[in-house]
């Protein structure tokens, strides 16, 4: 049994064709941020489906192909749903790693934050046009089913 690595280079994804066949010219949900990197994604991906118990069939050859069926299934099921409103933390984006974090609590015009997913610190700043100012805690997320 083989551990994967949790540590991607962008290289290594950045260079697969994405699945709708759009460019990288083609508008971001959060405007005013850069996109979050490949290496990033997979990442968060890898760190998800390891807290999940998925079946493993019989005829599968491994654990992390078995997992890649379950997103899969899943991401069909994802696509099949009505629109509906997805709220994607707008407070701010890691330097590192490129996620997309929320302002955990309002601490005035700045504050050090730390990252949802790669846990690395950066100063924040907090303008007062933000629509999180004056807001604390989390964005709640709605269940899918």
């Amino acid at each position: 049994s083989q551990t994967v690595p949790l540590a991607l280079d962008d290289s290594e994804i950045s260079d697969q064709p994405r699945a709708d066949g759009t460019a990288h010219d083609v508008p971001l949900v959060a405007s005013g941020f850069g996109p979050t990197k490949d290496a990033t994604k997979m990442l968060s991906l890898m760190m998800m489906v390891q807290h999940w118990n998925f079946q493993m069939p019989r005829s599968g050859c491994c654990a992390l192909h078995a997992a890649g069926k379950e997103v899969e299934r899943l991401t069909l099921y994802l696509r099949q749903q009505p629109c509906k409103a997805f709220v994607v933390p707008t407070g701010w984006q890691c330097h590192a790693c490129g996620s997309m974090n929320d302002i955990e609590i309002d601490r005035g015009t700045s504050s050090m934050e730390c990252c949802d997913l790669c846990f690395k610190t950066q100063l924040v700043e907090h303008p007062t046009t933000s629509p999180l100012a004056g807001r604390f805690g989390r964005r709640k997320v709605e269940p899918l089913v």
